[in-house]
């Protein structure tokens, strides 16, 4: 019996159990490393609908992640890495507010590990790092010291594994802009000696040159070796005979025509094959590959006319069976920098217009692209837009958009001026939800301050205040470019708050200005200096005159005298000194702005207001242009447009410019005499535009209708619109005096009581240097602020007032 028992016990195998997903995950606390991998891969297979329909709470996958991050420091690299590649499978876990302790406990752990790293886990870690949405600034500083660890390998272990394991290197890096220098030389240098680069078809090679011109340093650095060769490799592979299909032409420009890749003669090469294989009866074409080629061109102007003709003709001759999304890339295409006739868009447009009755007939971030179409192409029709406007409202009610598209869409309607208030409305209430605009996403808060600042339908009290948290929370996450566009836009607004101004000063300060773009750095100085934020203007000081020096080719000799003592007040000799030149790196605009602050914190060094400098700033013309930061509108622009933007100055520009004249005289000038031809080279430009040197002052209706009506009780003379000085104009001009008036909008740091709190009367910047220049021509002027006005609660004290001010001299 015994025997029986025992044969039964071991012949019997125990049940193993299918793994549930919904009996593991509520006890994720207990489970091994094993278990928690597998319920990794299981998530990676599921969208979050599938979650909520599988499991009773959203809850247990909260709890999933939160032991996840609990249990990183004793997981294997490798482990933590496969949990990694599982998870960004699913789109819906890359960025979820209960992923994100998880991504960011990882990246901090994989810091500390750097040194374990083989090239193949290099490459996969990078790799998922490119899927996930959180972007904390551990993740750059992290992916930045992988890179110092990938570049310490030997070049013998590159050539030990495959080459696309390289390209992945190279992929993941472009694709997060990040890096070393060194990282970019090695890779290219690996690629280049690898016995499969060999044999890589000539697709292979355009695409590899793509991931490096991704980068800024990859295109600076190891790009440039990598470039040479790939133009080579293509032109000696056409005319070997390589290129024989139009798949194989298509991919190749694909790759090298959006990354500016290649000499001029290289591309007009690729543009003959191209018509020539288009031309040939043995090869066809199919849709696709027509969409390839033509969005392949989207920033570039074919040079070669009739292959530019052909592929117009083709996108007519497909119309029938292009589907909307379809037509809307060519229209994209075409519309950039207006290469094609008004009546090849119109055909386009018509088209559309047949297809699109609702919007479930494309979706919302294609729809994005067809307005933003509209604007470059500058349509106005207003039956054309009234047929895209209602189906706009449904989007807003129907459809769950992005930030990323809403704030763009939202940015075009505004920026063109299109009014329909119910777009704006659900628009913003979309974007009041708590969840949107996350603070790891910098990049859409910034964009939803300069559609803010340029819509006016959109600058609601509740808007601007929940924009005014966001930028704050978002401040230390965001890039120098980011700060300054929003300190721009939001000081323009004059909506911020003293904590928010100061969280972006700190956070642009802390990473320092020595490699800022000029003109983000223009940007910064006339935004931190509108709002008088001086640790800014004080530390950009020496970025302003390094950038000025730079672009004028000034050298200086050693000091006047060789006596050590007086090197502290020592005068140092200039030997060149030339105009400024203004290019694509330095804007007039940029100027401007760098140099108005300059003059606002008054620097008035003799070594940075040169003679040339002057000569730089009077010839600067002004231009009936828009200067925009808006990404997106400046599509629009015309070729006329991108030539006053170098050299030119938009109206409100130009204004910052005369008050910079102003302050800054000339040396030896007779003040009065010098102001007066500035106002004749003023008056020489049309009106319309002089209207426009000032941004419309906002001042509250009953505030300048009782300071008139109370000067018209008392028999002044009243003039509501008094002649300008240098475009600038006073609010009133009573008895001959100019009058300035001052509404809350124009006093610093705008936060709900601030005013009240303090009692201060600092008005921003320009407003101050107004009142300073329009004094020192000579013209009586006087202040009259609404506190104190509305302090004076009778119409007798009112009186007394402006006879006191009327009296005085």
């Amino acid at each position: 019996m015994w025997r029986l028992v025992r044969r039964y016990l071991t012949t019997q195998q125990p049940q193993v159990q299918p793994f549930s997903l919904e009996l593991t995950l509520p006890r994720s606390n207990f489970l091994s490393d094993n278990e928690l991998f597998t319920v990794a891969k299981e998530l990676g297979s599921l969208s979050t609908k599938n979650l909520k329909e599988n499991l009773n709470a959203m809850q247990h996958l909260q709890d999933y992640f939160y032991t996840l991050s609990t249990r990183i420091k004793k997981m294997q690299t490798s482990d933590i890495s496969n949990i990694m590649k599982s998870i960004v499978k699913n789109a819906e876990l890359r960025g979820t507010e209960f992923t994100k302790d998880f991504w960011s406990r990882a990246t901090y752990e994989l810091e500390t590990r750097v040194e374990e790293f083989d090239l193949d886990l290099a490459a996969d870690v990078a790799h998922s790092y490119c899927y996930i949405k959180y972007n904390g600034p551990e993740v750059n500083k992290f992916l930045n010291a992988l890179a110092e660890g990938i570049g310490e390998f030997e070049i013998s272990d590159y050539l030990n594994i495959p080459l696309h394991k390289i390209e992945d290197i190279l992929w993941s890096y472009s694709f997060k802009n990040v890096g070393t220098m060194h990282l970019y030389k090695y890779l290219a240098n690996a690629i280049l000696i690898h016995p499969d680069f060999e044999n890589a078809s000539l697709q292979n090679v355009s695409k590899i040159a793509y991931y490096f011109s991704r980068a800024q340093l990859g295109r600076k650095y190891g790009g440039p070796e990598y470039f040479k060769k790939t133009e080579e490799i293509i032109w000696n592979g056409i005319h070997q005979g390589k290129v024989t299909k139009i798949e194989e032409i298509d991919d190749i420009i694909h790759y090298l025509i959006p990354a500016n890749i290649g000499s001029n003669d290289l591309r007009a090469l690729l543009e003959y094959t191209l018509f020539r294989l288009l031309t040939d009866p043995k090869q066809s074409i199919t849709v696709v590959q027509l969409l390839k080629i033509t969005t392949a061109f989207t920033h570039y102007i074919i040079k070669y006319e009739p292959l530019n003709l052909l592929l117009q003709q083709l996108a007519k001759d497909s119309l029938e069976i292009l589907n909307a999304k379809q037509i809307v890339q060519i229209l994209w295409a075409y519309t950039r920098h207006n290469k094609a006739s008004k009546d090849f868009i119109y055909t386009l447009v018509n088209r559309l217009k047949t297809l699109l009755k609702t919007e479930k007939d494309l979706q919302f971030r294609n729809f994005t692209y067809l307005i933003n179409s509209l604007v470059n192409s500058g349509i106005k029709d207003p039956e054309i837009w009234k047929h895209f406007d209602s189906i706009s409202v449904n989007y807003l009610k129907e459809s769950k958009s992005d930030d990323h598209y809403l704030i763009k869409f939202l940015s075009l309607y505004g920026g063109i001026g299109w009014e329909n208030n119910e777009v704006y409305e659900r628009g913003i209430k979309e974007l009041l939800d708590n969840n949107r605009l996350p603070a790891e996403h910098p990049k859409d808060i910034t964009r939803a301050v300069i559609a803010t600042y340029e819509t006016p339908a959109m600058q609601t009290p509740e808007f601007l205040k929940h924009l005014n948290t966001k930028i704050f929370h978002a401040a230390n996450y965001m890039k120098q470019d980011e700060i300054s566009n929003t300190v721009y836009s939001l000081a323009l607004l004059n909506k911020g708050s003293l904590d928010v101004y100061s969280s972006l000063e700190n956070s642009i300060l802390n990473a320092g200005l020595n490699k800022i773009r000029p003109q983000s750095l223009g940007n910064a100085c006339l935004g931190f200096g509108l709002v008088g934020m001086s640790a800014f203007c004080k530390s950009a000081m020496a970025n302003v005159i390094d950038c000025f020096h730079k672009h004028q080719g000034r050298v200086y000799e050693d000091y006047e005298s060789e006596d050590e003592e007086q090197q502290s007040t020592n005068k140092l000799i200039l030997v060149n000194d030339k105009e400024l030149a203004f290019n694509i790196f330095l804007t007039a605009t940029s100027i401007v702005q760098m140099a108005w602050m300059a003059a606002a914190i008054g620097n008035r060094e003799q070594l940075f207001w040169t003679d040339k400098l002057h000569e730089s700033l009077i010839k600067i013309p002004m231009a009936n242009y828009r200067y925009t930061i808006n990404e997106w509108i400046w599509t629009a622009k015309t070729m006329q447009d991108e030539e006053d933007f170098l050299v030119a100055l938009d109206p409100f520009h130009y204004g910052l410019l005369q008050q910079v004249l102003a302050l800054i005289p000339p040396k030896g000038v007779q003040y009065e005499n010098y102001i007066k031809e500035l106002e004749e080279k003023v008056n020489s430009y049309p009106p319309e535009l002089i209207e426009k040197m000032e941004k419309p002052k906002k001042i509250t209706p009953e505030f300048l209708e009782s300071v008139i009506e109370t000067s018209k009780s008392l028999g002044f003379d009243v003039n509501p619109n008094p002649t300008h000085i240098l475009g600038m104009k006073p609010d009133l001009n009573i008895n001959g005096k100019d009058i300035l008036l001052y509404d809350k909008d124009d006093y610093i740091y705008l936060s709900k009581g601030f005013y009240q709190l303090s009692g201060t009367k600092d008005l921003l910047t320009h407003l101050k240097l107004k009142k300073q220049i329009i004094k020192a021509s000579g013209r009586k002027t006087f202040d009259i602020f609404v506190g104190d006005w509305n302090d004076l609660t009778t119409q007798e004290e009112k009186k007394q007032y402006l006879s006191a001010l009327s009296n005085s001299s």
